[in-house]
């Protein structure tokens, strides 16, 4: 484990050798700079390979996973040690929660209730296969929840809250501020693309 100020340097150290499955940076949705409470643990390798994983602290006792990193030489399993030593950590902390954050376009009609379950499970699974079928070429749903759910979370619904009189350009707006839509642009303008195989 480290401070966040010598994560920030770690990260930008090694900033070219990061494995990102695209070039699109998200704004707004992560904490990316060193902030207080920011806590960081850093994997490091025998042949060089670096990964780290970044957590903020919402509470006292409450904590949130921020951002997985790994390098290009990084060995395989080096995340989930990461994590699983951060989560040993914070259990020695006595800390009442610790969430791995979300995973877009990962329905779950489960909580529904029966008169609107129906309409509402279908809606959820459209937009759920619409969303991913736009990210598939910059974005891995899928390896991201078969990752996480590796840890046995206990899986929360988490919605978007809006106005009635909400307009279209405004949700485009907030998407082409966060650089969301970013994600969707090749496969609105190109064909389908070859997975990658980058999870994190």
């Amino acid at each position: 484990m480290c401070s966040a100020e010598t994560a920030g340097a770690l990260f930008l150290k090694h900033q070219k050798n990061w494995c990102f499955r695209s070039n699109v940076q998200l704004r707004g949705l992560f904490i990316r700079r060193p902030v207080r409470n920011l806590s960081c643990y850093v994997y490091e390798g025998d042949k060089g390979g670096v990964a780290l994983i970044t957590l903020s602290q919402r509470a006292p006792n409450s904590f949130h996973l921020e951002m997985m990193k790994r390098t290009r030489d990084a060995p395989t399993g080096c995340m989930e040690a990461l994590l699983a030593y951060a989560i040993k950590t914070l259990q020695a902390r006595n800390a009442d929660s610790f969430s791995l954050g979300e995973v877009p376009f990962r329905g779950n009609s489960e909580n529904l209730t029966p008169q609107r379950y129906n309409c509402s499970r279908f809606l959820e699974r459209l937009f759920s296969r619409v969303g991913t079928t736009l990210v598939r070429s910059k974005y891995s749903v899928s390896g991201l929840y078969n990752f996480k759910n590796k840890f046995h979370p206990e899986w929360q619904p988490a919605f978007w809250v809006m106005r009635r009189d909400v307009q279209l350009s405004d949700l485009l707006a907030t998407a082409s501020a966060t650089r969301a839509l970013h994600l969707a642009l090749p496969s609105l303008f190109s064909g389908p693309h070859k997975p990658h195989n980058d999870n994190h």
